[in-house]
């Protein structure tokens, strides 16, 4: 008898991201540079939930407050240096790095350099999850 793979979430958030962004861009679409919400889609297979991915830029010096998101999160550093606070760890990114985000961690994204960052977040959910909420 054979068994099956399981494929890890955030392989599954990457590949379907990469997938979904590769194939817009292929098409003549491209995403706007300035930041915001690029893509949010079902996914087949996968009933009550929806791929979201987002694009955020961060002048030097500049954070995010501490939030949570309902879904699990896959954060890329597009240009830059990041430093991605999760719970209790702080994780140093360079530019092509990524780091997985569980669902319902505590968070904070910030650059604490004196040049400009951009990541590229993808955050699989469900349906009608807030995309972000304020962590007490």
């Amino acid at each position: 008898m054979r068994k099956r793979a399981k494929v890890p979430v955030v392989a599954l958030l990457a590949v379907a991201g990469w997938a979904l962004l590769g194939a817009t861009w292929l098409a003549g679409e491209r995403p706007a540079l300035a930041g915001g919400a690029l893509l949010k889609t079902d996914l087949a297979g996968i009933e009550g939930y929806d791929l979201r991915v987002w694009r955020n830029a961060f002048p030097a010096g500049s954070a995010t407050d501490f939030h949570h998101h309902a879904g699990h999160e896959v954060v890329y550093v597009l240009d830059g240096r990041m430093t991605v606070g999760i719970e209790e760890r702080e994780i140093p990114l360079e530019t092509g790095e990524l780091v997985y985000v569980p669902a319902g961690s505590a968070m904070q994204v910030s650059n604490r350099s004196d040049a400009g960052g951009e990541i590229l977040v993808f955050m699989l959910a469900k349906k009608g999850a807030p995309l972000k909420q304020s962590h007490p």
